[in-house]
């Protein structure tokens, strides 16, 4: 078979439909190219035989709602001698529309010139009825969300002034302003509005910043923040709740940091977080802030408590709008929408907002900030750097080889098990968190020569192996991994494991 004879039958035999056209004349008043081949394929997707279309022009299979527009597109490309590739909607004989996906090439004469023009055409009629119906479907939700956003928005300004009204007079009453209200239990029921009242009118503005924020309408305000002063605001905002749920609540190692930022954005954001904690931890616990600075220069805020947690796989969901978990005190306490509010404010400032959490083991919400928004840090590195000695040994449980999984992710503080040749047998995910490396990145493999090759030559590996082969594996030392574009500076303090051939790294990221 010849060359010519075996490019035809693959002509004849593909799917796509082929139409040949003499390369002139472009003058669609002279008729426009004459098309001197099509293929099967053609046939079969226009319904026009050979002999019906031959030497007639390809503007036969167009029709009222052909873009007029595509069709300038492809007429310019051809008086170009240029190839094009577009989509264009073309005409059955029986006169049913159908959009193709064409793609036409000139084909050189003898002179350089363009002799034909070659039209390889696809059917893409059900690609296209499901872009256009996506897109309709696309402005129809848009509609609707702007629609809900107004509702939203209108219902909520609509609330909140009869709102202020009752909670300043249920509050007067309690407070007997204008004197005693006789029988006690009345001030009592009084308390009671005031507190519902403020539930809601929480409730109200939630829902009004959701509706701006799905709307795109937040401002942002920003200024020089005295970040230490601010929590310490939050704190004093949320001490009558920790103290009447007989929560013990700490903020530490925010003084000396100022950022660029929105402050009531921020304040929101931890007044929400500490807030939520509280709520969700046990009378008598604990609820711990605790501000750092990462190693990649970012400033880290985790607001901890040991309240009952959540399942681990729960921890996305909880971000997602209206989605509420029973707290300690047996109820769901919001409406679904603060830690989204939360999530979106830190994201308008370029941060982080993730949980990390088990069920029965409490809860650690991370909020972290770029280092661009970083205008100033505490004046004592070393003060700061011998703070986090304290609280890196303060932070160690007393038997850590008790802790689960589930325990040792809890910890503030990045925690790995070696084996005295470097493999690595536990990781918890505060350190896969900071590190930026995934357990199944670090598990199984040696931490020296494989995780950390910077280590492989340094005082943190010569001191962990010295100290397990003479079984006092107990020392604090610091270390600089080196990083392409950045150092990265730690605290770590090395202990003997319960297997004498193994030890632990306790790691305070600075």
């Amino acid at each position: 078979m010849k060359l010519d004879e075996l490019i035809g039958n693959v002509a004849a035999y593909v799917n796509d439909a082929i139409i040949i056209t003499e390369a002139a004349p472009l003058d669609e008043a002279a008729g426009g190219p004459r098309i001197v081949y099509v293929n099967p394929a053609f046939t079969a997707m226009s319904g026009y035989a050979a002999s019906e279309v031959m030497g007639r022009t390809p503007r036969l299979l167009q029709g009222p709602e052909t873009s007029p527009i595509t069709r300038a597109e492809i007429r310019t490309a051809l008086e170009r001698g240029e190839g094009i590739s577009t989509d264009i909607l073309n005409y059955r004989k029986d006169g049913t529309p159908y959009w193709i996906e064409t793609s036409i090439r000139p084909v050189p004469g003898a002179d350089g010139r363009p002799a034909f023009f070659v039209a390889v055409q696809r059917d893409v009629s059900e690609r296209r009825e499901l872009q256009d119906s996506l897109e309709l479907a696309r402005r129809d939700a848009a509609v609707a969300s702007r629609a809900k956003s107004n509702f939203l928005s209108h219902m909520s300004h609509e609330l909140r002034t009869p709102l202020n009204a009752i909670i300043g007079f249920a509050e007067m009453i309690n407070r007997e302003v204008l004197g005693p209200v006789g029988n006690p239990r009345y001030a009592e029921y009084a308390a009671d509005i005031h507190l519902s009242g403020e539930f809601l009118l929480n409730v109200v503005n939630d829902i009004l910043d959701f509706a701006k924020i799905e709307a795109g309408r937040i401002e942002m305000n920003e200024t020089e923040i005295d970040f230490g002063s601010m929590l310490d605001e939050v704190s004093r905002i949320t001490a009558g709740l920790a103290l009447r749920l007989d929560v013990e609540l700490t903020v530490d190692g925010a003084a000396g940091f100022r950022l660029q930022g929105d402050p009531r954005l921020l304040q929101q954001v931890f007044i929400n977080l500490i807030s939520n904690a509280l709520r969700f931890t046990p009378k008598g616990g604990r609820v711990a802030v605790s501000v750092l600075l990462l190693a990649d220069g970012r400033l880290a805020c985790v607001v901890t408590d040991n309240g009952s947690g959540m399942p681990h796989n729960k921890t996305l969901d909880v971000l997602e709008p209206f989605v509420t978990l029973k707290g300690d005190r047996g109820t769901a306490q919001s409406t679904g929408l603060g830690l989204p509010i939360c999530k979106a404010f830190v994201e308008f400032h370029g941060g982080l907002l993730f949980i990390n959490s088990e069920l029965g083991a409490g809860t650690s919400v991370y909020v972290t900030l770029p280092a661009e928004r970083i205008l100033a840090r505490p004046p004592r590195v070393e003060a700061a750097e011998a703070g986090a000695l304290t609280a890196l040994e303060t932070t160690l449980p007393d038997d850590v080889e008790s802790l689960s999984n589930a325990d040792l992710d809890r910890l503030p503080i990045g925690v790995l098990l070696l084996r005295r040749d470097g493999t690595v047998l536990r990781y918890n995910a505060t350190e896969s968190r900071f590190s930026g490396l995934l357990p199944e990145e670090v598990l199984g493999r040696n931490f020296f020569t494989e995780v950390a090759p910077c280590t492989s030559f340094s005082e943190l590996r010569s001191g962990f192996e010295s100290g397990l082969t003479a079984g006092t594996l107990n020392a604090v030392l610091y270390h600089t991994f080196r990083f392409p574009n950045r150092d990265m500076r730690v605290l770590v303090q090395m202990r003997v494991a319960r297997d004498p051939d193994c030890g632990w790294l306790f790691v305070r990221w600075l």
